[in-house]
């Protein structure tokens, strides 16, 4: 009989016991659910009241500077445009003296014989620089700087 009787008790604890877990399991689940819904809430509402004051500081801010915008356009409506035209000069002004020394650099380049991007379609178009194709035009420059040369004074007259 003892053994009958505590293989009953084993029978019956698993079987309650096996109830138990499933009832927890189940109550578990319901406290995970209904924290994650409260955090879900509470966290909604947190956000609705951040957008609630967004919403009502840009209302009262705008409300707060239209007057003055209105007082003050004749004066910042021209100061913006001036500052913008101002603004525009500065970006061309240095888009072109990046232009310059980017020309400048090309230039030197190719005049010490380094043979910049470019080089060749120079070239083709108008031939070996500096060195004339031409030798009238070689004769006209040296027929020019002789003459140029004669009519300077002399070094170290002042």
């Amino acid at each position: 009989m003892s053994t009958s009787s505590s293989s009953d008790e084993h029978y019956s604890a698993t079987h309650v016991g096996g109830h138990s877990h499933s009832r927890q399991r189940r109550r578990r689940r319901s406290v995970r659910r209904a924290v994650k819904l409260l955090t879900a809430a509470t966290m909604c509402t947190a956000f609705a009241l951040l957008f609630g004051l967004t919403v009502t500081a840009t209302v009262v801010g705008l409300v707060v500077a239209t007057p003055l915008l209105v007082i003050f356009s004749p004066v910042l409506v021209p100061a913006v445009l001036a500052a913008a035209v101002v603004g525009a000069g500065f970006l061309v002004s240095g888009g072109c003296g990046m232009a310059a020394a980017g020309a400048l650099v090309w230039v030197y380049a190719y005049v010490t014989g380094r043979r910049p991007p470019g080089t060749e379609r120079l070239e083709g178009y108008y031939g070996s620089w500096p060195a004339p194709k031409d030798k009238a035009l070689d004769g006209y420059v040296d027929r020019h700087d002789d003459a140029t040369t004669n009519h300077l004074p002399p070094a170290g007259a002042d």
